[in-house]
């Protein structure tokens, strides 16, 4: 959780507010379910010995993608599968905290990365990418983002926004 420390934002807006108990327990849901996308151990020992994290993160990215796309998940179907009733704003962090770990791999913007919205209602407007929206693979098919001037979450497609210069968010 280190890797990805709470950031506030323009606005009072507060990015990566996830809880590390919640993440263990969706983890352990998904190894649960399909523990063949778990890597073999000497594999992840060998990949941690590099020191590199980009490494371990390709070895865990589909655990990775498969505990992000439960996160879509209704609460009730969340609350069911982990066995225990977390408010749903617990899961908004942690969502983005995995959003910014699989962006990494498909180039593309973290949650707190600023950006210009191109079409729709919002055309022109500047907001906060506060989380992706995925497919099955892939990169992200589109964007949540917190508008600046009405102060309500949009939703974009990857094509309709523009990084604003210099803002980028690595998500630390």
């Amino acid at each position: 959780m280190e890797r990805f420390a709470p950031l506030q934002g323009i606005g009072g807006l507060t990015l990566y507010l996830g809880e590390g108990e919640l993440l263990a327990r969706l983890y352990g849901a998904v190894i649960d379910l399909v523990p063949e996308l778990v890597p073999a151990a000497t594999d992840l020992a060998e990949a941690a010995e590099l020191g590199e994290e980009s490494v371990v993160d390709l070895l865990l990215a589909e655990v990775d993608r498969d505990v992000r796309l439960l996160l879509d998940e209704t609460p009730e179907r969340l609350w069911a599968v982990l066995g225990v009733r977390s408010p749903v704003s617990s899961f908004v962090g942690v969502r983005q905290i995995l959003d910014a770990l699989l962006v990494v791999a498909d180039d593309g913007h973290a949650p707190g990365t600023r950006v210009r919205m191109l079409a729709g209602s919002a055309a022109g407007r500047v907001g906060t990418v506060v989380g992706a929206v995925w497919g099955s693979q892939g990169a992200p098919v589109g964007y949540r983002i917190w508008d600046d001037v009405s102060g309500v979450e949009l939703g974009a497609a990857t094509g309709d926004l523009v990084v604003l210069a210099g803002q980028e968010c690595l998500g630390r």
